[in-house]
């Protein structure tokens, strides 16, 4: 239907935008917000799991998830 064809539309033009905007941070923070919220996987990783993976301490990983997304918001904006 024309409403269906219009909401993908949407979804695909929100996908580029969010990956655009993601590319622009550096690759560490870019990799660890995909994994925070599960962009282009089936899930979300807990912060804990990410710090392990990344070989940083949880509260590091806190703090560039803040920072990075308030980057994110400031270039979608």
């Amino acid at each position: 239907s024309p409403a269906e064809y219009e909401q993908q539309i949407e979804l695909e033009d929100i996908k580029f935008r969010v990956q655009t905007a993601l590319s622009n941070l550096n690759g560490r923070d870019q990799e660890i917000l995909e994994l925070h919220y599960g962009v282009n996987r089936e899930y979300a990783m807990a912060t804990e799991d990410i710090a392990e993976r990344m070989q940083l301490t949880t509260t590091r990983v806190n703090q560039i998830i803040k920072s990075a997304t308030a980057q994110l918001r400031e270039f979608v904006s």
